[in-house]
């Protein structure tokens, strides 16, 4: 729409001629008005059409470059999200364990009754953060999807495993050097090494 304004704008107009008996100043005046919007004006209308073009085009690039940071940050998410779940279900499995064995104490008679009902309840709070970061993961399984723009998933997506980032050993006084060459009020009086 922005390039169909922008060639229109370049174009001069069609001519009208309009003919009114008897004439008068309001026809005269049209006359006079009609060379002058399309010759002395259009300068500016094409500048104005033409910027408009190129902002079209800039906001065009920044919500590509908007789309792919989002889509980014969903897969991050969506792959701590899936490990967290792993995770839970690894407490679950040892949170029952550890309910199993205060039973088999109890059963023995080495523990009362009293000290088996933390282990359970340790237990069933794990099953229900369980249920709730298996919730999780099919949230932020949707929501990716949604942002990639599949409406709907034959397959489940499988995060691959996220690689760690470890910390680069710099030297801070290179790093100050750096920052402050690169200032633009410094520019020219610190020198890169």
């Amino acid at each position: 729409m922005a390039g169909g304004d922008s060639i229109q704008a370049n174009l001069i107009a069609n001519p009208q001629v309009l003919l009114y008996f008897p004439s008068g100043v309001k026809e005269s005046q049209y006359t006079v008005y009609a060379p002058i919007e399309s010759y002395f004006l259009r300068p500016s209308r094409v500048k104005i059409a033409n910027r408009e073009y190129r902002r079209i085009g800039d906001q065009l690039v920044q919500n590509r470059l908007n789309v792919a940071r989002d889509i980014r940050l969903a897969y991050i998410d969506f792959a701590l999200v899936a490990d967290q779940s792993r995770l839970a279900t690894e407490a679950v499995a040892i949170r029952q364990s550890i309910a199993d064995l205060t039973l088999a104490r109890f059963k023995n008679g080495d523990i009362s009754e009293w000290e088996t009902i933390a282990s359970k309840v340790d237990a069933l709070n794990a099953k229900a953060i369980n249920g709730v970061q298996k919730q999780n993961v099919a949230i932020s399984q949707v929501r990716l999807a949604s942002i990639i723009g599949i409406p709907t998933m034959d397959t489940l997506l499988e995060p691959t495993a996220l690689d760690t980032i470890t910390a680069l050993d710099l030297d801070e006084q290179q790093l100050l050097q750096t920052a402050l060459a690169c200032r633009p009020d410094n520019l020219g009086q610190v020198r890169l090494p």
